[in-house]
Order: structure tokens, then C-alpha cells, then sequence
């Protein structure tokens, strides 16, 4: 298994309707790339103030997170 997980910190100016659509292009990823095995990512607790959303992504191997990376899919990679 090969795993990839993003922690990142949004803009101050991101507007709820931009977080939405981030999180219903991240939704379709399993659907368009079949070499992610589980996919999940969500928003930060916020106790320790690290980052503020979350992508854990899962992978048979590293080839398959290759293709993940290079796929033209919005977000992808």
C-alpha cells in the first residue's frame, strides 16, 4: 500500500462556495481515477492549529499513485 496525505491551509478570502465546490471536485476523484483504493479528506478539528482540510489517499502501489498524479482530472494529484 502506498499512502499520500495533504494538509493544507485555505486563503482567509475562500468563500463557502469555493470550499463546497473543492470538496465536491475532491468527491468525484475515486470515481475518476480507479487506482485510488480509499480517498477521504475533510476540515481540520482545529485544536492544535496545523492546517485547516485534510486528504488522506490510498494506493495499491506507487504506480498507481503515479497515475493519480498525472491524471488531467480537476484536483487531481
Amino acid at each position: 500500500m502506498f499512502r499520500r496525505i495533504l494538509l493544507f491551509t485555505r486563503t482567509a478570502d475562500a468563500t463557502e462556495e469555493q470550499r463546497r465546490a473543492v470538496a465536491a471536485e475532491l468527491a468525484r476523484l475515486p470515481v475518476l481515477i480507479p487506482e485510488i483504493r480509499r480517498f477521504e479528506f475533510g476540515h481540520d478539528t482545529g485544536v492544535d492549529g496545523n492546517a485547516d482540510f485534510g486528504i488522506v489517499a490510498d494506493f495499491d502501489d506507487v504506480t498507481g499513485w503515479e497515475t493519480y498524479v498525472a491524471h488531467p482530472a480537476p484536483l487531481g494529484g
